[in-house]
């Protein structure tokens, strides 16, 4: 998720004032793609109203948080690092991450297409809003740090995290094209506003998408070996798929980041 919407995150919860829901998913979809970008308030203002279509508590969420970035004061009160801290705040966003997607697919559970699409489109809501509240939390604690937390240690865990969730659900390869599709489009926009090359940034972004549709595929190749007949087997293997595509995802960010300046300037040229 792009750095400007994580730090516009304390900002957009403040704009939380309309009550208004969408009828139909593909209005959201419709209006963010026509939003201007740099109208983060009314960017997390349709959001809300998605969620709210779905009976999501977007209060809920800020309690959540308000819990979390407690938890990460009384933390860095005791004197742990912003790498100790985020270690410890994984089990409790996924946990969330999972519930609020469950909560949100508990009404399309039908094995049919579009009732997949709904499905992905909701997780890349939670994608989105869980890793925008780290990264509030985060930013005014890490500084500059920040953005590298997110890339190497929160992003890989969320968002494996939601691989993980969709081979369980049955529906690996169209919730991972869906919601990091859509966040190829995200991206493509954001470097278009920075003057970058269209053509080197589609292909940036499809390798991109090909290193996600990868990790999905290790991760179902590790969940499909386990014993079918033995709960614990399964849930064994759904965690240690999720700590490898976690490993290689943050490895991917790690060298992005490495060879930042490089890529940038050949996607300049």
């Amino acid at each position: 998720m792009t750095n400007t919407l994580v730090e516009q995150y304390l900002f957009m919860t403040q704009q939380i004032e309309q009550n208004v829901c969408l009828n139909e998913i593909e209005s959201l979809i419709q209006e963010l793609s026509l939003s201007d970008f740099s109208n983060y308030a009314k960017k997390f203002s349709l959001i809300e109203k998605a969620l709210k279509q779905y009976g999501v508590s977007v209060e809920k969420l800020k309690l959540f948080s308000f819990k979390l970035k407690n938890k990460v004061e009384k933390m860095f009160d005791k004197g742990m690092t912003p790498e100790q801290a985020s270690e410890e705040l994984v089990n409790d966003l996924k946990d969330e991450a999972i519930a609020t997607a469950k909560h949100l697919a508990s009404k399309y559970n039908e094995e049919t297409l579009p009732n997949k699409i709904y499905i992905a489109l909701c997780m890349f809501i939670t994608v989105l809003m869980i890793n925008s509240i780290i990264g509030s939390i985060l930013i005014p604690i890490a500084g500059d740090k920040a953005f590298s937390i997110l890339a190497i240690v929160v992003a890989p865990m969320v968002e494996e995290a939601a691989k993980n969730y969709f081979i369980a659900q049955g529906l690996p390869w169209v919730g991972t094209g869906i919601v990091f599709g859509l966040e190829l489009l995200q991206y493509l926009l954001s470097l278009m506003m920075q003057g970058l090359k269209i053509g080197k940034i589609i292909i940036l972004r499809i390798v991109s998408l090909l290193m996600h549709f990868g990790t999905t595929f290790v991760q179902k190749k590790i969940i499909d070996s386990s014993d079918g007949n033995s709960r614990d087997d399964y849930n064994n293997k759904r965690f240690i798929a999720w700590t490898v595509g976690v490993g290689i995802h943050a490895t991917w960010n790690l060298f992005a980041i490495i060879y930042n300046d490089q890529i940038i300037g050949w996607a300049s040229a």
